[in-house]
């Protein structure tokens, strides 16, 4: 039926999912850019919620900004069912609470290995607003003593869940379709398969 002006259904998908153990960055990353004309960030599953919901790059199947046609969880259905987030998505609070009273909890895993933060770098700051060397770059990627290198998301800023992989993705998530140029080869890492969503 119709998804709020999606024409796409839900339909329950069970996948599995690679993720480096000891991710390492990437000497030759590439940050995305805002028209996705340089193809960064595949398209497709780039990451996955720790609720088993895949992340997508910002984009829609035209590279235009895909964050406008999505439900109250800030999520929708791609064309094969797939449900997925290019945002952060807000049901992923659940069962906690993210308040901004401190650094955001872990929220999900970017194929690259690296961990996805939820928005708040510390008690009242948001990590999209963070100045200094707690400041963000463009893949919504920064590191501190305690957590090493780990993104953030950014509500209401691109690229809202990460801007390219900061490191290496293991090359047998690129191969599931999709438009886009991924970088794989990366080093073997655990399963991980969610819930289907």
């Amino acid at each position: 039926g119709d998804f709020l002006g999606n024409p796409n259904s839900i339909i329950e998908r069970i996948r599995t999912y690679y993720i480096p153990l000891n991710p390492k960055e990437n000497p030759r990353h590439a940050a995305t850019a805002a028209d996705n004309s340089n193809h960064a960030l595949p398209m497709g599953p780039i990451g996955i919620a720790i609720n088993g919901v895949v992340f997508f790059n910002p984009f829609d199947a035209n590279s235009t900004d895909a964050t406008d046609l999505m439900d109250r969880c800030c999520g929708h259905p791609a064309p094969d069912g797939q449900y997925h987030y290019h945002k952060y998505p807000i049901c992923v609070n659940s069962p906690w609470a993210d308040e901004g009273k401190e650094h955001s909890p872990l929220i999900g895993f970017a194929f690259d290995g690296y961990p996805v933060y939820g928005p708040y770098e510390s008690k009242d700051v948001m990590a999209k607003d963070a100045i200094g060397e707690h400041a963000l770059n463009e893949f919504n990627i920064h590191y501190d003593a305690e957590r090493g290198w780990h993104y953030h998301v950014t509500p209401g800023k691109f690229p809202y869940i990460i801007g390219g992989y900061w490191g290496t993705e293991d090359s047998r998530d690129g191969q599931r379709g999709g438009r886009g140029g991924g970088m794989g080869g990366g080093p073997g890492g655990g399963g991980f398969g969610g819930p289907p969503g």
